[in-house]
């Protein structure tokens, strides 16, 4: 059975009353949630099927972190982000192998699982980081968890690793900002709504996020996280 029609299972048991019930019973969902889909292709998957960037002019490299919540829910985030990266004359990669920021680990206290997986990121990423690629996080969990909890859990054998990585980690609008300064947004003006999330708000800021709002004429209330 194929990657599509595996998913396609999912979707459609996540549908039927008794097996949700069953599988949130499982997973310590509320009862009152919805299940997910699945997406019906990975970004990881269509990125292999589209190839990396063309190499173009100077645009410096940067390599998309592929989290779980836009790799399996929501492709096309990920896929919208590789179009802006590259309009803006980035070049992106993606890892070739499975990457995790540990973040699931951590937050349920399993914190040998949570190093384990870290260092194999950390492995995944050694070619990269060693040529100066920043790495460009869409999801602001994952992104504050590189950034924080990775250099704070890992031993003294992997602190320089955890250090470099770390230091390399940007938000979606701080690449932009820092990378590709001469790039102008389409603008779009109109207004909006929307909330900070909370990682980003307590750990990462939503300042660069906020002036490239301003660059592409999106007004409206913006709330804190919570």
């Amino acid at each position: 059975m194929c990657i599509r029609d595996r998913t396609g299972a999912a979707n459609a048991a996540a549908g039927v009353g008794p097996l949700a019930a069953l599988a949130k019973r499982a997973g310590g969902i509320a009862a009152e949630r919805t299940i997910p889909k699945l997406a019906g292709e990975p970004f990881t998957r269509w990125w292999r099927r589209r190839g990396e960037s063309p190499a173009t002019g100077d645009g410096r490299t940067v390599v998309l972190w592929p989290d779980t919540f836009t790799n399996y829910l929501t492709p096309s985030v990920g896929r919208s982000a590789v179009a802006v990266l590259e309009a803006a004359g980035l070049r992106v990669v993606v890892p070739q192998r499975p990457v995790c920021c540990g973040l699931t680990w951590v937050s349920t206290g399993q914190l040998d699982g949570a190093r384990r997986v870290m260092r194999r990121t950390l492995r995944t990423l050694a070619p990269a980081l060693a040529e100066g690629a920043p790495v460009v996080g869409l999801e602001p969990s994952c992104t504050a968890s590189l950034r924080t909890d990775l250099p704070e859990l890992l031993g003294p054998e992997d602190l320089r690793a955890a250090a470099r990585l770390a230091s390399s980690v940007r938000t979606f609008a701080e690449a932009l900002e820092e990378y590709a300064p001469d790039w102008t947004p389409p603008r779009i003006d109109r207004p909006v709504a929307g909330q900070t999330h909370c990682h980003q708000h307590a750990v990462l800021g939503d300042a660069p996020d906020r002036r490239l709002r301003e660059r592409a004429g999106l007004t409206g209330q913006l709330s804190g996280g919570r």
